[in-house]
């Protein structure tokens, strides 16, 4: 993240005048002495040490403007490795929100894979039991041989009931026919034993 401008004219600031430093001379207060002091050898006509004193104020201006330019370049390499650090930052948000949702299909995959399993697990426990059982034709064909022999046994039974019936009224009528020949009978003995009793 860059320095915003309040941050940066402080940071220029310090720098300047060495507000930070605990020891030494502040740079801007050394190039403003020296400069005085070079106005003050002109004024004097002290030239050799006019020279000097420009000189010095010439090396420390440098100085400045070198340790101004250093301080560009830190605070634009601070600022690039800023940069990256925010893309690199957004980057590995992206990858790890990816994670999240590959994780979260892996789940659901996960989820629908053990749901197939259990119904295929209940489709086959269904097809076994049904299994056991004979097939529609089969029962079919069983039911209509039930039906056929059940069929043939009721029409067994009324051919018997009418069986029956006949013997039922032939008995009936040997049965009359044996009391008519009884009543003959008796009534021959009673007819053979009037006479003797006359005699």
């Amino acid at each position: 993240m860059a320095a915003t401008p309040e941050e940066e004219a402080i940071i220029r600031k310090r720098f300047l005048t060495q507000v930070a430093v605990s020891r030494g001379v502040p740079p801007a207060k050394e190039l403003a002495k020296k400069w005085l002091q070079f106005c003050d050898a002109l004024q004097a006509g002290q030239t050799v040490r006019a020279a000097e004193l420009r000189a010095a104020a010439l090396r420390d201006l440098a100085a400045i403007r070198a340790s101004a330019h250093r301080q560009q370049v830190t605070v634009a390499a601070n600022a690039r490795e800023q940069e990256g650090y925010a893309t690199r930052r957004a980057n590995l948000d992206a990858e790890i929100a990816k994670a999240h949702e590959d994780i979260a299909a892996q789940r659901e995959a996960l989820v629908a894979a053990r749901t197939q399993k259990r119904y295929n697990e209940e489709y086959e426990a269904l097809r076994r039991a049904i299994m056991k059982y004979p097939k529609r034709a089969s029962s079919i064909a069983n039911t209509e041989a039930v039906r056929a022999e059940e069929k043939a046994v009721h029409a067994e039974g009324i051919a018997i009931g009418h069986v029956i019936d006949r013997r039922r009224r032939r008995l009936l009528e040997t049965l009359a026919a044996v009391d008519s020949l009884a009543a003959a009978f008796e009534a021959e003995d009673a007819a053979g034993a009037e006479p003797m009793a006359v005699q």
